[in-house]
């Protein structure tokens, strides 16, 4: 299997999934992932935390597809910024 490209850190959106998340971010890290961010969309299970990632974003409340356009925009410009982690 090829090598996690360096240049690409992973994002790791969450919501009321702590008996997974950390299963996911693992997956990732076993790939070669050079930097995971989680995004935990208001999570009330401790998801987020429990994620495991390099860095954890969390917003207040739960967004909801009615503001799917706008956290999409903030995950890619967070994407963006971090495209150049090694």
């Amino acid at each position: 299997m090829a090598a996690w490209p360096m240049s690409i850190p992973v994002l790791v959106p969450v919501f009321n999934h702590v008996a997974t998340v950390a299963a996911v971010v693992s997956a990732c890290r076993a790939l070669g992932a050079p930097h995971i961010l989680v995004v935990d969309d208001g999570s009330s299970d401790g998801s987020g935390a429990r994620a495991g990632g390099d860095e954890l974003i969390t917003l207040p409340r739960n967004r909801s597809l009615r503001h799917r356009r706008k956290i999409s925009l903030l995950v890619f410009q967070i994407a963006r910024s971090h495209a150049d982690v090694r």
